[in-house]
């Protein structure tokens, strides 16, 4: 998947029943902006607050430093990060985060974790 600039507020996401991940090229700044917000769906069963682990992070096959992590807080948080700096046109980004919480299914608690990673490559477009 390619994404491009989102100087006009435009920005990329991709759905699934856990939840929503954004993302948005800003090229005058080189840097792409992700965010990450759980379902209510998967929501109404999370009875704890969530551990973000960080989103780890690699440029061009290159380790990045991990985005700080979110812990403690709620379900219905906006996780959300950078990854910076970016640099210009065709740059490969591969991402990856874990989710941490407990979860109650009619009565039965347990311990849960939610993975998301991916790849794109930035254009100018």
């Amino acid at each position: 998947m390619t994404i491009g600039c989102a100087e006009n507020g435009h920005y990329y996401s991709w759905s699934d029943s856990d939840g929503t991940l954004s993302l948005a090229q800003q090229c005058s700044k080189a840097v792409v902006n992700w965010g990450f917000q759980i379902s209510p769906e998967l929501g109404s069963l999370i009875v704890s607050p969530v551990d973000e682990m960080g989103m780890a992070w690699y440029k061009n096959h290159k380790r990045q430093p991990s985005n700080s992590p979110h812990l403690d807080v709620p379900w219905d948080y906006f996780f959300h990060g950078t990854f910076n700096p970016v640099g210009d046109n065709g740059v490969l980004l591969n991402y990856g985060d874990i989710f941490d919480f407990t979860i109650d299914i009619d009565g039965i608690a347990g311990s849960a974790d939610l993975v998301i990673n991916g790849q794109v490559t930035t254009a100018s477009f």
